[in-house]
């Protein structure tokens, strides 16, 4: 970077050693690649901020160098975090934005849509993730009911 600014790219304190920004169409650009326990460290902070429904804190630690379909024990992305809470602002940054897989599942192999809150508040977030292609775990073939 040699003290140059680079256009259309946002900086974090935290972006410093893995260098992060968003692209031309606002999505999460990944410079340079993070050591192992780097990665871990900076996914970790991912995980705890969609769990404390921080999305102040989810931006920062991806443009710090997490990665946005990182698991935490249960198998759990930070999309399936938030769908378990039914955050729609969070499931929008993190699928428009990071570029989030919304056909992924953790070990129970539940996808997003089959995690959501069954109530017509979740109904809005589903419309929403189809249009990105997402589908259930019976539609993907990999479990019956979840």
């Amino acid at each position: 970077m040699n003290g140059r600014k680079m256009k259309g790219i946002r900086n974090y304190p935290d972006a410093r050693r893995a260098f992060k920004g968003m692209g031309p169409k606002g999505e999460v650009v990944q410079i340079k690649k993070l050591s192992p326990r780097e990665q871990r460290v900076v996914n970790e902070k991912l995980l705890r901020a969609v769990n404390e429904k921080d999305l102040e804190g989810v931006k920062k630690a991806i443009a710090g160098g997490a990665e946005v379909d990182a698991r935490d024990e249960r198998g759990n992305t930070p999309l399936l975090i938030a769908a378990i809470t039914g955050n729609f602002e969070m499931i929008k940054f993190l699928v428009e934005k990071a570029n989030a897989d919304v056909n992924v599942y953790n070990k129970a192999k539940c996808t997003a849509i089959d995690i959501l809150p069954k109530n017509e508040k979740s109904l809005p977030i589903v419309a929403f993730l189809r249009r990105f292609g997402a589908k259930t775990a019976f539609e993907l073939g990999v479990r019956r009911i979840c």
